[in-house]
């Protein structure tokens, strides 16, 4: 029996290693929604991603030239880090504090959809019937989210609104900034790449919340918030770029965003049972259609090259 759970592990250890991550994603939702009503928001992203900066700067201590990239590339990743990074991580906080968990994972799970939206509007990809159909169906979904509000039946309330909005508004800043970086990691690799995007982030981040740091105390943030911000910091952020990077190598890009289907799913059943937010009739057809749509926009890889886009691991997971 060991000898077949050992073969099994050998076999299956990169999807295993996905299953493992794809939950910590989904959780990871129910993880900042908690430590938002103990930190706010701004100053819950200033701590927590530099928490991850040494450990995703650890592979420099092998190879010093990752961090070798022109003065113009560098600008450029820069430039695109602070709208598609910086702005997505702000945009999500603000938005997951005022929206629930649920829709948050939902609306966020979009990412493929809007990235083959832009990319076809910029001529980059070839349209196809199934591409079309499934950013149609995408965005039926969103709407039907929005439109829903998980305490109890449709609902316009403002603060769902806005804290939509925000969501949806840092996806397609997420997605230009993928589209954009593509010839950059072709130059230097995901990972150097990844570094350098890592950095910038944590800068801006931290200069957003100077504000509010400036006045934090030690008292301000409570012990209970530090897994929170362990979590997000190391298991979701680096972790999850670590594993996702390791089984793209192992399993391929179709493969591998299969798994990552299953991290708004977590999250909308850890966010009934855990926080008790109430699945309405419009969230569920609405997150049913959404990832259908999301289904068929990733099928269409072998057609258009979609999935040849390097989407960062932890922006589809709403790290």
């Amino acid at each position: 029996m060991n000898l077949r759970l050992t073969e099994f592990v050998r076999k299956y250890h990169a999807d295993l290693a996905l299953l493992v991550i794809v939950t910590i994603w989904g959780l990871h939702y129910i993880v900042v929604k908690d430590a938002l009503s103990r930190l706010s928001p701004l100053t819950y992203n200033a701590i927590r991603f530099p928490i991850g900066l040494p450990f995703i700067s650890l592979p420099l201590l092998r190879n010093h030239n990752l961090l070798r990239m022109s003065r113009r590339d560098t600008w450029a990743l820069f430039g695109w880090a602070m709208l598609g990074l910086v702005g997505y991580q702000v945009l999500f906080v603000l938005g997951l504090n005022l929206t629930t968990a649920t829709n948050s994972a939902l609306l966020v799970s979009t990412l493929p959809a809007w990235v083959a939206a832009i990319s076809v509007s910029m001529g980059l990809l070839i349209v196809t019937r199934r591409l079309i159909v499934g950013v149609v169906i995408t965005l039926s979904g969103v709407m039907l989210i929005v439109m829903s509000h998980a305490s109890g039946g449709p609902s316009l309330s403002s603060d769902d609104l806005l804290g939509s909005a925000m969501l949806i508004l840092g996806v397609i800043f997420s997605a230009i900034y993928n589209i954009k970086v593509v010839s950059i990691v072709e130059r230097y690799g995901a990972m150097s790449v990844a570094i350098l995007a890592h950095w910038f982030t944590c800068l801006g981040l931290v200069v957003i919340g100077i504000p509010e740091l400036i006045k934090l105390s030690p008292s301000d943030v409570p012990v209970s918030v530090w897994p929170n911000i362990l979590y997000s910091g190391l298991l979701s952020s680096v972790g999850g770029y670590l594993v996702w990077s390791y089984a793209l190598g192992k399993l391929g890009a179709t493969r591998a965003a299969t798994y990552n289907n299953l991290s708004p799913l977590i999250a909308a059943l850890a966010g009934i049972l855990l926080l008790g937010e109430h699945a309405t009739t419009g969230l569920v057809v609405g997150g049913v259609v959404t990832l259908v749509g999301v289904v068929l926009v990733r099928g269409t890889g072998e057609e258009s090259g979609i999935e040849e886009m390097p989407l960062t691991p932890v922006l589809a997971a709403g790290d």
